[in-house]
């Protein structure tokens, strides 16, 4: 895959994860007019704009099985459950994030309908879906990055290669007629997913653009990708 990136892009987006990393204190958030609690060494929706972007906007239907992958704080899969899915898989590499989503859960009284496990993408995934979802690390390096800290994951896919091996898997947890959503931005390898979604059978469809914060004018966008 062809994927460019600039330092600039790189520094900005280490220099907010060290911010990310510094919050020592639980904090409040809102997303869709619901109320969320933000613990630290999590994904930050106040400091990333993506999260603030996607679900206010999120094509949310009646459905069987939502998987939110790179779940965060738990906002997608809770979202989900509140506008019509059955059951919600939430998932995370951060075990912060995972304990910040069954916080989220109670809070919601949700915890009967979504399961939150630790998963490397597809990993420990056993289940077929009907969504399955993605705010992937859009922001793009070099494929021998090393990442500082855990926030970072969230942020970077060195290479574009976690997105390669997602869109490879996804169809195998794919119900019928399902679908995948991916969120990532008009930076780095978006003829590249294109092109990798072309090759892994699926048809892809921008269905949201949006421009992010002042001082970050990356544009936010969110694919939904079908099996031909």
């Amino acid at each position: 895959m062809k994927i460019e990136y600039t330092e600039d892009q790189i520094q900005k987006s280490k220099e907010v994860s060290k911010q990310n990393m510094e919050v020592k204190n639980p904090s409040v958030i809102e997303l869709c007019n619901e109320r969320f609690l933000l613990m630290p060494h999590v994904f930050s929706p106040e400091l990333f704009p993506s999260s603030k972007i996607f679900y206010p906007n999120f094509p949310y239907k009646k459905e069987s099985r939502f998987l939110d992958i790179g779940c965060g704080a738990g906002y997608g899969a809770i979202l989900a459950v509140k506008n019509g899915a059955e059951h919600a898989t939430a998932t995370d590499i951060n075990l912060h994030a995972l304990e910040n989503a069954e916080l989220n859960c109670k809070l919601h009284k949700v915890e009967n309908k979504v399961t939150v496990i630790e998963s490397d993408l597809f990993s420990n995934i056993k289940e077929k879906y009907s969504t399955i979802y993605w705010n992937h690390p859009f922001i793009t390096a070099p494929k021998d990055y090393k990442f500082e800290n855990i926030i970072e994951k969230a942020i970077f896919d060195p290479g574009y290669k976690l997105l390669e091996k997602f869109i490879k898997q996804a169809s195998k947890y794919l119900s019928k007629d399902g679908r995948v959503l991916v969120g990532l931005a008009d930076v780095g390898g978006l003829d590249s997913f294109r092109t990798l979604a072309k090759q892994n059978s699926f048809s892809e469809k921008e269905i949201l653009r949006q421009t992010g914060v002042e001082g970050n004018e990356i544009e936010i966008t969110l694919h939904e990708l079908k099996l031909k």
